[in-house]
């Protein structure tokens, strides 16, 4: 009898950020998060302590969901869209629990 089983095939890919996200580390949402299933977007491996996004608040374990307003469906696209900004960043940040606005400059 062969018995067949669903393969978990999610590889833990680290992006870094660049730009005003510079010094941050962002990969997507994995199955064992209880993050996941619930929403896109990316979730913060690692935060520089001396960067930009460490001073606007940002770390590790926060997902980041909407970048500018528009929203964000894996870490590739977050750093995508952090790239072409070079001003100010607005992030949509799901943190403790709930929902808040970061900027980052």
């Amino acid at each position: 009898m062969v018995q067949l089983a669903e393969a978990n095939t999610f590889s833990m890919r680290l992006i870094k950020g660049e730009g005003l996200l510079a010094g941050v580390v962002l990969t997507d949402i994995s199955p064992d998060s209880a993050a996941y299933g619930r929403t896109d977007g990316a979730e913060i491996a690692s935060v520089d302590p001396e960067s930009n996004a460490a001073a606007a608040g940002l770390s590790a374990g926060d997902f980041i969901v909407s970048v500018d307003q528009h929203p964000v469906h894996s870490a590739t696209q977050v750093a995508q869209s952090a790239r072409r900004s070079d001003r100010l960043l607005l992030l949509g940040i799901f943190h403790g629990g709930g929902m808040q606005y970061v900027v980052v400059r």
